[in-house]
């Protein structure tokens, strides 16, 4: 959602921990991410989740094949899930949607490693 603050959150988390800082919007610094991730500590901004949940939204995907996809990804250590309440976005009508699509993400990785969702 833009506007909750994922890339300045993202940026001063990789600082405090010394760790790279890796865009991952695209599939090419996603897989950069997991090139690096056994010689330095990595915070992603965006992950293949947001991908899955895209996905979802645009519909291009059914939910059962969101399901295998999601387990089939390489699971993050600590995932956090930004949101942004509705007051601030007027303009995107569509919030719930988008809640729905990412509490389905939560609960079908929750058991993979752990998730939190933050206000």
């Amino acid at each position: 959602m833009d506007g909750s603050g994922k890339t300045t959150l993202a940026k001063e988390c990789a600082e405090e921990f010394k760790a790279v800082y890796v865009h991952a919007h695209t599939y090419r610094n996603i897989f950069h991410a997991f090139a690096i991730r056994n010689h330095h500590p990595v915070v992603c901004d965006r992950y293949l989740y947001d991908k899955v949940a895209r996905m979802i939204y645009y519909r291009i995907i059914p939910y059962w094949l969101a399901k295998f996809l999601l387990k089939i990804i390489p699971v993050p250590e600590l995932t956090e899930v930004l949101t942004t309440p509705y007051v601030l976005k007027p303009e995107i009508t569509d919030y719930k949607k988008w809640e729905e699509i990412y509490n389905f993400i939560k609960a079908e990785t929750s058991t993979h490693g752990s998730a939190e969702i933050l206000p």
